[in-house]
């Protein structure tokens, strides 16, 4: 028997309450018979409403484990579509790092609220590991990226994250820092931001990472004048 659109799409409701339920609870999803017999619904338009879910990257199948449900992730959709656009007209990458900027300045209160002594540790790892790499003359690109999102992974915004995380990826995908970049100074500017985020000083903080960015927006718009 072929369901109704009307009863396709209030299964389709109850299957994203599911899901939600699943993730938050940090369990797989049931079975298909559990599904069917649970929401009333045939095998195929069952598995229609999870293939639909699974190409989004929502749901995702393990051999012999079962199916596990994912917030949808807005940065993968955001890194494929915009990235080649940025290629063809690197000038935009300008807009994207503001975007990152905006976010990251407008997230640090409630990132410093709540910061953990381990949390502090672990950027304390990357920027003794930026440092390093400076005085020896490497750069610290990888580094860089793991203090920024250690840090905002304390505001426990998953949607913040994949916005993090997908400008991060288009940066690093379309542009390349210049080799003259001063190592030392950025890596001493990362071991600032610890010691205002260590005292809990937010406006020292947020002064320390606004001038971060701006001397990085400056370095892009240069090398994109150089592309010219």
């Amino acid at each position: 028997m072929m369901e109704s659109s009307a009863i396709t799409e209030q299964v389709n409701d109850q299957i994203i309450q599911l899901i939600i339920e699943c993730i938050e609870e940090d369990k797989k999803l049931p079975t298909e018979q559990e599904m069917m017999a649970r929401f009333q619904i045939s095998r195929t338009a069952l598995r229609e409403i999870l293939n639909e879910h699974a190409v989004n990257g929502i749901i995702t199948s393990q051999q012999g484990s079962g199916r596990y449900a994912h917030f949808p992730d807005l940065g993968i959709q955001i890194k494929n579509t915009w990235l080649p656009f940025i290629k063809h007209k690197p000038s935009m990458l300008l807009d994207f790092f503001e975007v990152r900027k905006c976010l990251e300045l407008s997230s640090l209160p409630v990132a410093m609220q709540n910061l953990r002594s381990d949390n502090l540790l672990q950027l304390r790892q990357h920027a003794d590991a930026m440092l390093k790499c400076a005085k020896e003359g490497k750069s610290f690109e990888k580094h860089d990226r793991d203090f920024h999102c250690t840090l905002f992974s304390c505001t426990k915004n998953v949607l913040f994250t994949q916005l993090l995380t997908a400008f991060w990826d288009v940066c690093e995908s379309a542009f390349t820092w210049p080799s003259n970049n001063d190592l030392m100074h950025v890596a001493q500017q990362h071991v600032d931001i610890l010691e205002a985020l260590a005292c809990q000083d937010e406006k020292k903080a947020t002064a320390l990472l606004d001038e971060q960015f701006v001397e990085s927006r400056n370095q892009i718009a240069l090398a994109l004048v150089k592309i010219k």
